[in-house]
């Protein structure tokens, strides 16, 4: 009996364990500790994003950096909008298919995918051609690439000399074995950055934060354009380029921008 009455009890009291719950004080205090930390960890999510997006942008140049290398060593020349045969702008394909543009000489710092096109057609490469996060409208067919190419490779290096005059000669290809400091003159760079969520901050024409940059050696590193090496007079002018660095580095290819 007496066993009988103990396991009763035990059961008993078993049954009445009491399970204090939340205060409203407490939650409140739970809630907003939940606050404080999301406000902490956004911004550090949100720069992880950006690195990440900007680590795909320089994965992106990287892949660039062998389309231009494809096209050198089949060519023997980087790549250069040439008129045709009646000294008018040639014709190349866009992005659309079917669909073709004219380049003007200073025209290919933004339109190069078009003069690569037989060794990368866009409609292959687009997501290598344009920066992470890039808006784009499809009635262009995402055209055109978030990155530019330098125009120190689309004449002669003496476009860049002060003195030279003028000479439609100089407006031809350059070669790669003529670049004098591969690893200090920039081939290409983002100039969009479209992921840094923010006004990209300029100085003058230049953007003056860390950017991708592909060099002629082809390896990738960030540098601001804005610290590049003075930019040397064009003899030729063009409008669209004019007191840009990198675009305008003194002798062209044979100078160096870091």
């Amino acid at each position: 009996m007496d066993v009988s009455f103990r396991t009763r009890s035990a059961r008993g009291r078993i049954g009445r364990v009491h399970c204090p719950g939340f205060s409203l004080i407490e939650l409140l205090v739970i809630i907003g500790v939940i606050a404080v930390l999301i406000a902490i960890l956004l911004p550090a999510l949100a720069g992880a994003s950006r690195s990440a997006k900007m680590m795909a942008s320089a994965s992106n140049l990287r892949q660039i950096g062998i389309v231009m290398e494809t096209y050198t060593q089949a060519e023997r020349a980087y790549p250069t909008a040439v008129d045709d045969e009646f000294g008018e702008p040639s014709f190349y394909p866009y992005a659309c298919p079917g669909v073709q543009i004219r380049i003007e000489h200073w025209q290919i710092v933004r339109q190069w995918p078009a003069v690569v096109e037989p060794y990368a057609p866009w409609a292959e490469y687009r997501e290598v051609f344009v920066a992470p996060s890039a808006d784009r409208d499809d009635d262009t067919c995402g055209w055109p690439s978030s990155y530019i190419y330098s125009a120190s490779f689309v004449a002669r290096p003496a476009t860049w000399i002060e003195g030279t005059e003028p000479d439609p000669l100089l407006l031809s290809s350059v070669s790669p074995n003529e670049v004098v400091f591969p690893s200090a003159k920039a081939l290409a760079w983002d100039a969009e950055m479209p992921y840094i969520d923010k006004t990209i901050t300029m100085i003058g024409p230049d953007i003056a934060r860390p950017t991708p940059i592909l060099f002629a050696d082809l390896h990738v590193e960030q540098k601001i354009p804005a610290l590049a090496t003075d930019p040397a007079t064009n003899i030729f002018n063009p409008p669209s380029i004019t007191n840009m660095r990198l675009h305008n580095t003194p002798e062209g290819i044979r100078g160096r921008d870091y």
